[in-house]
């Protein structure tokens, strides 16, 4: 019997970097055919006549900002449920436990193929996954592009698993919109998971602020709430976590979220 094959796009992205934790990275994997709707070329249109910019961690309130990100959301993840979401929260060692470079040398290498790994696995042995990968045009993933296709296809043939990824391409910021919707997921749950009930900056207080707003959409909601968390911390495995006790807890100390009820 052959076998039905499948096309996926992922895309890469981190959020926190140095000692700013929490350091999450993480991956969005959305099909092929759902990524060539009208509504995702739209906003890669708009994107590349630099109609609309999408910058998280510099939103602070500002009415135009909120309603772009409003309209990205909600436009998009009407698709949702045809996406897959893994993170992984890591913690920096007390310095001097490792070395800087050695340790930076392994998040970048272990961490993104551990993710991007966790969403291909798994897909049954009457389908055929072929992936392309997308991530930032940064420096510090110079190396990442080089090998990780070689070593997801290792994976894929020791592990027996039905999955090839085609290419791996950096993208600059603002240039796709699978991207930039991974920054703002990333940007999200880094908001939720750092949530404290003291005092907060006005910017992170407009950020939590259009969070709530955004949860209010039942797609997105359930989006988030299903999303695969992971936390590393110098264990020999990952210990996932049930992001929904975050994204709760984050709600119940929200007054504009629980007027919405």
């Amino acid at each position: 019997m052959s076998k039905n094959s499948f096309e996926y796009l992922i895309f890469f992205d981190e959020s926190g970097k140095n000692n700013d934790s929490p350091l999450l990275m993480g991956a969005l994997m959305i099909p092929q055919n759902v990524y060539q709707k009208d509504e995702f070329q739209l906003f890669n249109k708009l994107l590349c006549d630099r109609k609309i910019r999408l910058h998280w961690s510099n939103y602070s309130g500002d009415h135009n900002d909120r309603l772009t990100i409003c309209l990205t959301i909600t436009t998009l993840m009407k698709y949702s449920q045809t996406f897959r979401f893994n993170v992984i929260n890591y913690i920096r060692p007390k310095n001097g436990l490792v070395d800087k470079k050695t340790f930076d040398k392994m998040i970048y290498s272990k961490l993104p193929e551990r993710i991007i790994y966790g969403l291909l696995r798994h897909g049954g042995s009457n389908m055929k996954i072929t992936a392309t990968i997308f991530i930032e045009d940064a420096t510090e993933y110079k190396d990442l592009q080089k090998y990780i296709v070689e070593q997801l296809n290792l994976q894929a043939i020791y592990r027996g698993e039905q999955f090839e990824v085609t290419d791996c391409s950096r993208k600059r910021k603002n240039t796709e919109i699978g991207l930039d919707l991974t920054d703002m997921i990333l940007g999200f749950i880094r908001n939720i998971v750092s949530y404290s009930k003291s005092s907060t900056s006005k910017r992170k207080e407009a950020q939590n602020k259009l969070i709530v707003e955004l949860l209010k959409c039942d797609s997105f909601y359930t989006f988030l709430s299903n999303i695969r968390f992971f936390e590393w911390n110098f264990t020999r495995e990952l210990i996932q976590i049930n992001f929904e006790h975050y994204l709760q807890v984050f709600l119940s100390h929200r007054d504009d979220w629980l007027k919405h009820l």
